[in-house]
């Protein structure tokens, strides 16, 4: 899978969607796949960017919503950033436990708004440059994942570790499971 910068006539989208608390990467993971840079972000509102990539000689827009972590916001705009998604990054910190912690009622959330079974989510342990300072071990973000039916990658964003693959990883899924169809609104 390669990403593309060309604007081509038309192509199919999948919208993207990550969640998770304030300061654990969402945007800097975002950043870095799109610009290939890593910036070191402090708190950001909503960002949007739409980069093109190919799947299977295929190519596709993902069209990636990257939510604030404010919790008053979630809980205002939550529905609708979920209605929008057809994929969801749910991102924590390693070196941050309740950012892991909050990640249930965002899962939670999320599959009473939409069918899990036409929805690819993919739980991310974010900062793992920072493992001395660890508060999550892999081993308990793979079980968590494992439990939920989710997939699971650890990522570095500042390292530009496993960044391309969490997106890469949950559009392939998501055609996947909708048989190469984007349901998209």
């Amino acid at each position: 899978m390669s990403k593309e910068n060309s604007q081509n006539n038309f192509i199919k989208k999948i919208p993207i969607t990550l969640f998770g608390k304030t300061c654990v990467g969402k945007t800097a993971l975002s950043y870095r796949f799109i610009k290939l840079e890593y910036e070191d972000f402090v708190e950001t509102n909503e960002n949007y960017f739409t980069p093109n990539i190919k799947i299977n000689n295929k190519e596709y827009r993902l069209d990636i919503l990257d939510t604030g972590g404010d919790k008053e916001k979630f809980k205002e705009f939550s529905e609708g950033w979920i209605k929008y998604g057809n994929c969801f990054i749910l991102v924590y910190s390693i070196n941050d436990k309740n950012s892991f912690e909050e990640i249930n009622a965002i899962y939670e959330r999320i599959c009473q708004t939409k069918n899990k079974k036409s929805i690819s989510i993919i739980l991310v342990g974010n900062k793992c440059d920072l493992k001395d300072d660890r508060e999550v071990t892999e081993e308990e973000g793979k079980k968590y994942a494992k439990s939920k039916g989710m997939l699971f990658l650890e990522t570095s964003a500042k390292d530009n570790y496993n960044v391309n693959e969490v997106f890469e990883t949950v559009a392939n899924d998501y055609l996947k499971k909708s048989g190469g169809f984007c349901n998209c609104f």
